[in-house]
């Protein structure tokens, strides 16, 4: 798959799931809510599909290294920045956040503070819990994803794939969430398929006519959704029925949804911006985004209407691209740029 092609569809599909998942933040927290339903069905798999089709094989030791810098170092940035932020914003009285840190924040010193919020980060990432910056846990799990590909495609390590297949039902079924590992391990599949199949689903994305293929996904993915119910790659939650039954239909219904995605931004003029912006500010805006959104709740409230959610998350859109500009050029070692 050529350069021409990835700035065909690919960036563009990024950005679309990327004001997704902000207005998926805005709209509504309730697991009962059908537009946040239909989100999830497929926002997540797709980023991992995607990762996986632009995905470049290396060596295991190296490529660690690499990645440790590239996604795990932005990680401790970002949970860092949120935790000042957060904090800041508690003791102003925000009761958005008052809720949210009362546990963690009712200490008499910003050292003790400190603490416990050390404490917090380290023993919630040892038991796959709640993170101070919660979309961070994407990274992580693409960690995993790159690592565990570099190795299970590599001529040396023909054993990996039954190493893979263990530990991914000792986690995702058993549901053991140390270290995050699951949530890493429940992406991969969407990761390989993007990596093995990417010149192939090229071919169908631009063969098919992007109308078509559009409604069709679009209305697989509904009736799915509908069977299914709710799923979330944050929980390991595959969906409404017993692991064999709904972990099929989780995956029918991510891939089916990513190519939606696809479809729908195929319809799109090739434009230079959208490589520059999909390339440079995808993650400033995933691990950023809630900093806007937990302003937007506090100042305006929960679950607001179509209107308002698409207004402020094309705002905070706007507000992230800003802010990663300001990261890339002052504060570079945030991303790990050193």
């Amino acid at each position: 798959m050529g350069k021409t092609e990835r700035i065909a569809y690919l960036d563009v599909s990024r950005i679309i799931v990327a004001f997704l998942v902000i207005f998926g933040h805005l709209y509504t927290y309730s697991d009962d809510n059908d537009v946040r339903i239909f989100i999830y069905e497929f926002h997540l798999p797709f980023f991992f599909l995607v990762s996986g089709m632009l995905h470049k094989q290396s060596e295991p030791m190296p490529s660690i290294k690499k990645y440790t810098r590239l996604l795990l170092v932005p990680v401790l940035s970002f949970c860092a920045l949120f935790f000042i932020f957060s904090s800041i914003t508690y003791y102003l009285g925000w009761d958005n956040f008052k809720s949210s840190w009362s546990s963690m924040l009712n200490h008499a010193s910003y050292c003790s503070l400190v603490i416990s919020y050390l404490k917090v980060t380290f023993v919630n990432f040892a038991f796959g819990e709640g993170m101070v910056n919660g979309p961070c846990w994407f990274l992580i799990a693409l960690f995993y994803c790159k690592v565990l590909t570099d190795i299970v495609i590599g001529d040396k390590y023909k054993w990996a794939y039954i190493v893979v297949a263990i530990l991914f039902y000792l986690c995702c079924i058993r549901y053991n969430r140390y270290f995050w590992l699951a949530n890493g391990l429940m992406a991969i599949p969407f990761f390989l398929c993007g990596y093995y199949l990417k010149d192939k689903i090229n071919i169908i994305v631009k063969k098919v006519n992007p109308i078509v293929g559009f409604i069709f996904c679009f209305l697989f993915t509904v009736v799915l959704m509908k069977i299914n119910g709710p799923v979330s790659m944050w929980t390991i939650r595959w969906g409404a029925y017993s692991w064999y039954v709904s972990m099929p239909l989780f995956y029918i219904t991510g891939t089916i949804g990513s190519f939606m995605i696809l479809y729908l931004s195929s319809m799109f003029r090739k434009n230079n911006r959208y490589t520059l912006l999909a390339g440079n500010s995808l993650l400033v805006i995933l691990c950023t985004q809630i900093f806007f959104v937990y302003i937007s709740d506090t100042v305006l409230g929960y679950n607001l209407n179509y209107f308002v959610s698409f207004v402020i998350s094309t705002i905070i859109m706007i507000l992230c691209i800003g802010l990663n500009k300001m990261i890339n050029v002052k504060f570079p070692f945030l991303l790990g740029k050193f």
